[in-house]
């Protein structure tokens, strides 16, 4: 009885051992969880801190960043516009050259042209003044050597009587006549015609009808056909200044709008390498200042 009662005890004792037991890798348990579960705490505290501290250091270096951005961004805009300016002067003078040399050939070639029709009509001058003092000089010998037959006849006819006493009109007109000859030849003018007369005669007239007037005539027709050749040189002289304007404004609207897409685009370009560079060395101070 005895001994079954000190092997009860000891079952007993056993059973109480393993509660405790028991009771003691629960209480573990739990306060290995509390522990845990602390330790999570403090690591989730200490990384939202830290991830705070990141944040700001973001944000203050997103701030630099920006202000060297737009430093950088200032100073490569007025690089580029000073060689835009630089560009646009150097074309702009270029053109003006060109369109100034194209008017000055232009004008050189009015020149010539006012010039070429100038000699042109003083040659057409010159050769109606020598065409009409040779129809004089023939006039002239022909009605010099008519009356020269008529007083011929008439001394033939009357061989006793001197010409002014047998006609002293027909003097008298051979007189005029020689000086009317020599005013005519000196004012560049005659006309001459066939006259019939009584008896199927046919004799030479001297008729001068007002030879300034009719010189002047001639020379206002002439003059008035080389003002219109000229007006028609003048007028194509001034469409060709205006289609030199024309083409000038052009060339000078197209460098402008290629200029400004060239800068555009330059612009754009560097302000994206320059924000990828900027990114770049943000996201690798980052990363240094996550490792910090």
């Amino acid at each position: 009885m005895g001994v079954v009662f000190f092997q009860a005890k000891l079952r007993d004792v056993r059973n109480v051992m393993i509660s405790v037991e028991q009771m003691c890798n629960d209480f573990m348990k739990e306060q290995n969880d509390k522990m845990a579960r602390t330790e999570e705490m403090l690591v989730l505290r200490l990384q939202r801190e830290k991830d705070a501290e990141i944040a700001r250091k973001f944000a203050t270096l997103t701030k630099e960043n920006d202000a060297i951005l737009e430093e950088h961004k200032a100073v490569v805009e007025a690089q580029l516009r000073q060689e835009f300016d630089a560009k646009f002067r150097r074309e702009r003078s270029k053109i003006l050259t060109e369109y100034a040399q194209h008017w000055e050939d232009a004008l050189a070639r009015a020149d010539e042209r006012q010039v070429m029709l100038e000699n042109q009509f003083r040659d057409h001058v010159n050769e109606k003044r020598r065409a009409w003092k040779e129809k004089l000089e023939r006039m002239q010998r022909m009605e010099r050597d008519l009356c020269e037959a008529k007083i011929e006849a008439l001394r033939i006819s009357n061989p006793k009587r001197s010409l002014e006493v047998l006609d002293p009109a027909l003097a008298d007109k051979y007189v005029d006549t020689m000086e009317d000859f020599d005013d005519t030849l000196k004012d560049g003018s005659i006309e001459f015609h066939e006259k019939n007369n009584v008896g199927n005669q046919t004799s030479l007239d001297l008729l001068i009808i007002h030879p300034q007037e009719e010189a002047n005539a001639k020379m206002r027709n002439i003059l008035n056909g080389e003002q219109v050749k000229l007006a028609e040189a003048l007028n194509h002289q001034a469409q060709l200044a205006d289609l030199l304007q024309h083409e000038h404004e052009m060339a000078m609207k197209k460098l402008r709008s290629d200029l400004a897409q060239d800068f555009e685009a330059r612009l754009k370009a560097t302000l994206e390498t320059e924000r990828l560079n900027s990114k770049t060395t943000l996201v690798a101070r980052l990363r240094e200042a996550a490792k910090n």
